[in-house]
């Protein structure tokens, strides 16, 4: 999880790895095979974003006679999961942007477990196909974005904040070019330094 301010390019640190993570190489998998170009997706979370959005859930769906119908869909994780078991020597990325937006214990559900325990089935709470079980592989990776500026959510729990590296992506004064407002970041960064709580 690449963590920081708003405005200091996690989302775009988080593309720029998930395409050299994915790019196509002369790298050999443990089978001596040549690894097969990957890819990588972004999705965004947000306070109402839950696991029928993100894992599996049920979708109504209207036929010509306006009659409404149900089924079970795998979503985002469980679609790109698939993918990626069906390519073992691609690596996708799945890139969660402002993944402390969303209530993550109830949106990733029993796949908390799954994020430690690679390549084993699960089962979840949606039959879908006759079949309850998911499996996140071993070249499925996640990268998230937080922002540490966001307080109109919670922490992070422990079970989920011990399955992830946290990566801090701080202001680097080194990219600005005009003199002016070097001295104007300088002056801010002061504030946070020296006059202002953490909080």
């Amino acid at each position: 999880i690449l963590q920081g301010p708003p405005g200091t390019g996690k989302t775009r640190l988080a593309k720029l790895l998930a395409e050299e993570i994915t790019r196509k190489g002369n790298t050999l998998a443990d089978k001596d095979e040549q690894i097969s170009q990957g890819e990588y997706q972004i999705v965004q979370f947000h306070p109402a974003y839950s696991y029928e959005d993100f894992v599996r859930g049920i979708v109504a769906e209207t036929n010509e006679n306006g009659n409404i119908s149900y089924k079970v869909e795998n979503r985002v994780l469980a679609e790109f999961a698939k993918k990626a078991q069906a390519n073992p020597n691609g690596k996708y990325v799945l890139i969660i942007d402002e993944i402390n937006r969303a209530n993550l214990p109830s949106v990733l559900g029993e796949l908390i477990y799954a994020l430690e325990y690679r390549g084993k089935a699960l089962t979840t709470m949606y039959e879908l196909e006759g079949d309850r079980q998911i499996t996140l592989p071993e070249n499925l990776y996640i990268i998230g974005t937080m922002n540490t500026a966001d307080r109109s959510v919670g922490h992070i729990d422990y079970a989920i904040r011990r399955r992830f590296a946290f990566v801090n992506v701080d202001p680097d004064i080194n990219v600005i070019i005009n003199q002016k407002a070097k001295n104007l970041f300088e002056q801010i960064d002061l504030l946070f330094k020296e006059y202002i709580s953490p909080d």
